[in-house]
Order: C-alpha cells, then sequence, then structure tokens
C-alpha cells in the first residue's frame, strides 16, 4: 500500500509540474496578488518538512530580518510553490547538517521595486560550476545519474525561475561541491495590509508550555515588556531581571525552566552571566537552557553565545511563533529529546550585506503591524499595553538620543555605540524600521567607518524620530475600533 502511495504521489507531482509548466509556456499562469502574512506562509510550508528532516536527523531554521514587513502583498501560493521546491530539493541532496531558510531586503531593493531576497542554503552534496547554467532549464538536473536515484522531472527549477521572473524577481545559485549550496531569489512584494490570523497564539501554544516559567534577562525596558507580552501571550508564566547579577540572586530564589538572556547587560553581561551560571557546582540551576536574544545579529556572534555556555541564539525582535518554538525545543518534557536540545548548526545568525547598511529611502517610517503580532488576540487589540510600549520607547529614545547629541560633539565613540545599539532593537519591536536602520548605521561608524559623517547621520535619526512620533500617535488612534 505505501509502495502504491508513494507512486501515486510522484506520478501526482510529475502531473502537476507539466501542467504549470505549460502554462508558463502558453503565458496563461496569473498571480493571484493578495494581502499575506510572511512569516505564517514561510513557517506554514516549513512545517510539511518536519517528519522528513527528522528522519534524517536535519535541522531547518528560518531568519527573517526585522527590515522586512510582517505583512506582504503578492502572490503567496506561488511563493510557497518556489519555497517548497527550493527546500525540498535541499533536504533531498543534503544528508548531513542544517538546510537554513534567509530573508531579507535585498541588495538592490528601493522604493520603487519592494524586492525581498529569499535564500535557503544546505550543507548537502553542492553542484560542479559545469552544471550550474543549466539547472534552470526545463527537464534539466544537475547529472542524468540524479532522476535515477531521487526522482522529479527537472522542470521544478525552471518552472521556479519563471514565476520569479513574473515577480519581477531573479533568481541564482552559489555552490561549492562537498560543502553545499545557497539557492536565492528575489520578488517584488510590497507593504500589504494587516490580516487576522485564523490561529489563537496562546490557544494553540498554551497547552505545550503548561506550568513552565521563563526568566528574562533584558536591560532595555520596551524590549523588557515586549518579551514579558509575548511570552504572556504564549501561556507562559515569566519574570525579568536587568542584569546578569540579578540573574544569579533569580536562580537561586525561584524556579525557572529556561532564561531568554541578553547579551549586552550592565554590570555582568549575558555572556559573564551564563560563565557563572555554567561554573557553579553549588546551583541546583546550572544546566538550565540558555537561548541568546540579541539584536547583534552578526557573524560570530552565534559561535560566542555557544561559547560562553548558552544553548541557542535567537535574534531581536524575535516573531512569536519563532520564540515559541525555539522555546519549546529545550523545554524539559518528554517530547523533546536529548538530540534536540544540542545548538543548531543553521541557526547562526548572518547578516547580510541589506541587513548591515540598510538604505534609509526604502524604508518606511512605521510598519502598523509589527506590534499586532503581540497585541493583538482573537480579534481584540490590547490598547493599555501599547500604549505602555510606544511610552516608554519615547521615553527612552529620548533620554538616550541626548546622550548621543553630546557623545558625537565629545567624540565619545562607546555611548554613541551602546545607545545606538539599544534603541535599534526598541524601535526594532514597535515598527520603527527606518529609525531603526538609521541607528544600525550610526552602530556601524561607532567602529571606525565613516566618522565624519556621523553627525549627518544623527541629524537624520533626529528628523525621523518625529516622523516616528506623529506615526506612532495616529497608529494608537487607529487601533481603538480593534480595542472595544
Amino acid at each position: 500500500v505505501e509502495t502504491i502511495k508513494h507512486s501515486a504521489d510522484a506520478l501526482l507531482s510529475i502531473i502537476n509540474d507539466i501542467l504549470d509548466f505549460s502554462k508558463v509556456e502558453a503565458g496563461k499562469l496569473d498571480l493571484e496578488i493578495l494581502d499575506f502574512d510572511l512569516s505564517q506562509v514561510i513557517e506554514d510550508t516549513l512545517k510539511t518538512f518536519t517528519v522528513i528532516v527528522r528522519d534524517k536527523d536535519l535541522s531547518l531554521n528560518l531568519e527573517i530580518s526585522p527590515y522586512v514587513h510582517k505583512y506582504l502583498k503578492g502572490d503567496s501560493g506561488r511563493l510557497r510553490q518556489i519555497i517548497t521546491n527550493l527546500v525540498n530539493n535541499a533536504i533531498k541532496f543534503t544528508d548531513r547538517g542544517h538546510i537554513r531558510i534567509r530573508v531579507t531586503p535585498a541588495p538592490d531593493r528601493s522604493p520603487s521595486n519592494h524586492l525581498v531576497m529569499f535564500e535557503i542554503e544546505d550543507t548537502g552534496l553542492g553542484i560542479p560550476q559545469e552544471t550550474i547554467d543549466r539547472l534552470f532549464q526545463a527537464f534539466s538536473q544537475a547529472d542524468t545519474s540524479t532522476s535515477r536515484k531521487f526522482g522529479g522531472t527537472g522542470l521544478g527549477l525552471a518552472i521556479c525561475k519563471s514565476l520569479v521572473h513574473l515577480m519581477d524577481g531573479k533568481i541564482g545559485v552559489r555552490s561549492e561541491v562537498g560543502k553545499g549550496s545557497t539557492f536565492w531569489f528575489t520578488a517584488a512584494l510590497p507593504v500589504g495590509q494587516f490580516i487576522q490570523s485564523e490561529h489563537s497564539t496562546a490557544t494553540d501554544w498554551s497547552k505545550e508550555f503548561k506550568g513552565k516559567r521563563i526568566l528574562v534577562a533584558e536591560d532595555n525596558m520596551v524590549n523588557q515588556k515586549v518579551a514579558l507580552l509575548t511570552l504572556a501571550k504564549l501561556g507562559l508564566n515569566a519574570a525579568a531581571v536587568a542584569n546578569g547579577n540579578e540573574v544569579l540572586v533569580a536562580l537561586r530564589e525561584s524556579h525557572f525552566d529556561l532564561i531568554l538572556m541578553d547579551c549586552h547587560m550592565p554590570e555582568l553581561d549575558g555572556y559573564q552571566a551564563t560563565r557563572a551560571i555554567r561554573a557553579d557546582a553549588s546551583l541546583a540551576y546550572r544546566n538550565i537552557p540558555i537561548i541568546a536574544m540579541t539584536a547583534n545579529a552578526l557573524v560570530g556572534e552565534y559561535d560566542k553565545c555557544i561559547a560562553s555556555g548558552m544553548n541557542d541564539y535567537i535574534s531581536k525582535p524575535a516573531k512569536t511563533e519563532a520564540l515559541a518554538r525555539k522555546i519549546l525545543r529545550f523545554l524539559p518534557s518528554g517530547a523533546t529529546s536529548d538530540a534536540a536540545k544540542k545548538p543548531l548548526a543553521g541557526s547562526a545568525p548572518v547578516t547580510s550585506k541589506s541587513d548591515r547598511t540598510p538604505i534609509y529611502d526604502s524604508f518606511d517610517t512605521l510598519d502598523e503591524t509589527a506590534l499586532d503580532d503581540i497585541l493583538l488576540t482573537d480579534g481584540k487589540y490590547d490598547l493599555v499595553s501599547f500604549k505602555e510600549i510606544v511610552d516608554q520607547f519615547f521615553s527612552d529614545a529620548q533620554t538616550r538620543m541626548e546622550l548621543m547629541r553630546t557623545a558625537i560633539i565629545t567624540q565619545d565613540f562607546a555611548v554613541i555605540v551602546n545607545n545606538a545599539h539599544a534603541l535599534k532593537s526598541a524601535s526594532a519591536y514597535v515598527g520603527a524600521k527606518k529609525y531603526s536602520a538609521i541607528c544600525l548605521e550610526l552602530e556601524g561608524y561607532n567602529r571606525g567607518q565613516f566618522w565624519n559623517s556621523s553627525s549627518e547621520v544623527f541629524d537624520r535619526l533626529m528628523q525621523e524620530y518625529k516622523k516616528l512620533k506623529l506615526a506612532l500617535e495616529k497608529l494608537y488612534e487607529s487601533r481603538k475600533s480593534l480595542a472595544a
């Protein structure tokens, strides 16, 4: 029966590929342009690979840049088809290691093209350079033995190429034999409108997290407030502290099942606190799972976290669903195996060119849907928490910008980078994408780059702050209808 079912599924896949390719060739394949939730679409797509990834002992990880809007406008079904094809190929040709999906603003993004880049990276066989040129041709595969060993028509990538072109994008691949491949594509996806999710996040996760308690170590009050609201929405009991010393005190006084640890805190930072926990033989919770939460998503940061004794890493601002899945892997339960608790090879943060040097003009002042992920539950909006978060952000931003203004005059580089770093993540949480991008630029300048331009960039930050304040005040008024 299983053989018959497998053969039928394979035949259906071939027929669907041929039908799609025929539509493309005839110019009759049209896109259905609708608003959609990007993270929801990708996460739902990846769920279909859960079993095969587990069976092959691979890790499958998703990283969505905070500079990509949550709600976009495009054909989510065709986007899902492209991602499914590329991820399926990656899993098919990977026997060990990871598959990582990264979503970032495209390097050539502009206000007029709305380009988003998708990268599917694997640690598989790799592709010889002499065969790459024909990969995207119809009925073509890397070599003649591929179809015999893995099946398929050789139409998948040709269809992906056609779909990407319909989305005004490009597609390509970087590969090295024996090390793996990264298939990438871009698509023009303008900012969409808010969509009420069909799922209630608290209802979905509360059974998994029943009776569990989380310690949040975070010195930024905006980030701390958002983290506590997110965990409450997931049905988790949580407490918060502001530095590493307070973490050690909290662990001695109360029971916690997991720590979400900010890396950059005063007095005792996240790395030092983690090392202290792991080294203290008298501490009952020395083996407690610790997940790093940091806005410093640079190459090497992941290794630094793991070297200090942390179990894994998630970049801020973290989406509710992504945070829930990350926490679930490490909570003590019969459903989570020891193998699953090992650091994921694919969860190391990678900052692409588009993430490190964002183009101001390619970002809107405000992503109005950023806080909806946390504050909207079952159609009702938590307006009280919205005001608390935004008021805290304004208060913190004013103080930090004054410190930065003085530091630019006195050329106190450390003050600029510390405050820019803090404002970068806090502003991303409230949806201030352009403001966050400017903070990222200032943070980079302090490291010896373009110091002469820092005053000019700070002036842009001040101008953007004024626009942001008006935009958030307007958003508050518009969300009142959802709070009733």
